[in-house]
């Protein structure tokens, strides 16, 4: 199709240079990073098929080289990811590209693909991540086309917070960065009044990102008290993917009055200066007829510290997600499912290497989550678990270089309680039975009475 928008269209090149320092969020020994784009600008604006299409192509320069991944994702003057969000820079060639499509070829058609586009780039080697803000502004004309560029250079955020809700048997977590405020899903229909009073505890009045990750009742239904709720709510986030439940339909009706965007991996959002939210799931189209599998599954970064965030997707998500080559290293991971023997594959939980893990689910739940197997490899991983079904929220501040999990909830034991407590009580009768001193036999006792009531002889 671009061949033909080409062969109809006004073609205008322009070459922006995009020189910026990327700042390092990590220690402060590891250098800055000097990296040069190039961004080239095709508009066929307008086209006699009546859509407008700007195509985006860039170099990095220097190219990555191996061992170094790089992703660029450009926003429209809208906020919009252009072409789905991040494009992996060759590591080779240091080449990346985008597009957008708007509909019509007249005045709103200029006005709506007009305007500052943002580009952001992520730079990381060997656990070290940086990051670049950069604008443009493009200005559509059917005979010209004049741009301004800077460079931002910005200070990047101190910390974010991120808080497991406990709403029982479900999910619910808020991200809190300096700028941007991230809700993903709210649990069961039945948690929906605590989640309000969380976030209204907190002097929260406005959500830039309401998540659904999927259309679970337990995900979705504690969002529908929070799209009722005075809070403003200026996107909603889903997968894309309906279900036949009057939980879903009362959800949708009240997401669908907001701005709604659906999330595809590869995105990538800004949430704060160095803060970014990733998404790794699902694929467009998707995947898995399992509604679990195509779980929306996001990894926010600060500096160094990931925090994977994982929905109810299973093995089968966690399989696809590995096999597209994503930086997963995360320090807090949020175990998907509920701790399902279902999810947390040994492979994935290989590639993510989290330090921290948080299982969010109802004290004795009719599933039986989380399941024995899914402790087990954790703790056999080095990793320390919470759970939202023992300790309530749990809170994890991430800072650019270290994450501190706040309050005291209580680690996760290798065993459960009820196991601890049975084997206790078992030790203890065992002890009793073989220190206790033993009762005289009866028959010495019956012969000891018998003796001292025969009369003297």
């Amino acid at each position: 199709m671009r061949n033909d928008y080409q062969k109809g269209s006004e073609r205008t090149k322009l070459s922006i240079v995009l020189i910026g320092s990327l700042l390092s969020l990590i220690l402060v020994a590891t250098p800055i990073l000097a990296v040069s784009y190039t961004i080239t600008v095709q508009s066929d604006y307008p086209t006699y098929s009546g859509v407008s299409t700007i195509h985006i192509t860039g170099q990095v320069s220097p190219a990555p080289g191996p061992n170094t991944a790089a992703f660029v994702s450009v926003l429209n003057p809208h906020g919009d990811p252009v072409d789905y969000g991040v494009e992996q820079v060759d590591a080779n060639t240091g080449a990346f590209s985008h597009s957008t499509v708007t509909g019509g070829a007249g005045p709103l058609a200029a006005a709506w693909i007009s305007g500052t586009y943002t580009v952001n780039a992520s730079w990381g080697s060997s656990g070290t991540v940086a990051y670049q803000t950069a604008t443009f502004a493009y200005t559509a004309t059917t005979t010209t086309t004049t741009q301004t560029t800077t460079t931002a250079t910005t200070t990047p955020a101190s910390s974010i917070t991120v808080s497991i809700i406990d709403v029982g048997q479900g999910d619910s977590i808020f991200v809190d960065t300096p700028s941007k405020d991230v809700l993903i899903d709210g649990g069961p229909r039945s948690s929906g009044t605590k989640v309000v009073q969380f976030l209204n505890n907190r002097g929260i009045t406005k959500l830039d990102y309401l998540i659904a990750t999927h259309a679970d009742a337990d995900h979705i239904g504690g969002l529908i008290t929070v799209l009722q709720s005075n809070i403003r709510i200026d996107n909603v986030m889903w997968n894309g993917r309906s279900a036949d439940t009057q939980t879903y339909r009362d959800w949708f009706g009240l997401a669908s009055q907001h701005p709604m965007s659906v999330l595809v991996r590869g995105q990538n959002y800004t949430l704060a200066n160095g803060v970014w939210m990733f998404v790794l799931n699902p694929t467009n189209p998707v995947e898995f007829s399992d509604s679990n599998d195509n779980s929306i599954v996001v990894k926010i970064q600060i500096g160094k510290i990931g925090f994977m965030l994982t929905g109810d997707c299973e093995q089968a998500c966690e399989a696809s997600i590995l096999n597209a080559k994503f930086d997963l290293e995360s320090q807090t991971l949020k175990v998907g499912h509920h701790g399902s023997r279902t999810s947390t594959s040994p492979a994935f939980l290989s590639a993510v290497t989290p330090s921290v893990a948080v299982i969010s689910a109802g004290l004795n739940n009719q599933y039986g989550h989380p399941h024995q197997e899914v402790i087990d490899r954790l703790l056999s991983a080095s990793i320390t678990i919470y759970g939202t079904y023992q300790s309530g929220d749990i809170v994890v501040i991430g800072y650019p270089d270290r994450l501190q999990v706040t309050g005291q909830p209580q680690p996760i034991p290798e065993f459960p309680a009820v196991f601890v407590t049975l084997f206790v009580t078992i030790v203890a009768v065992l002890v009793l039975l073989k220190f206790k001193k033993p009762l005289p036999r009866l028959s010495a006792f019956r012969g000891a009475v018998h003796t001292k009531q025969s009369p003297k002889s």
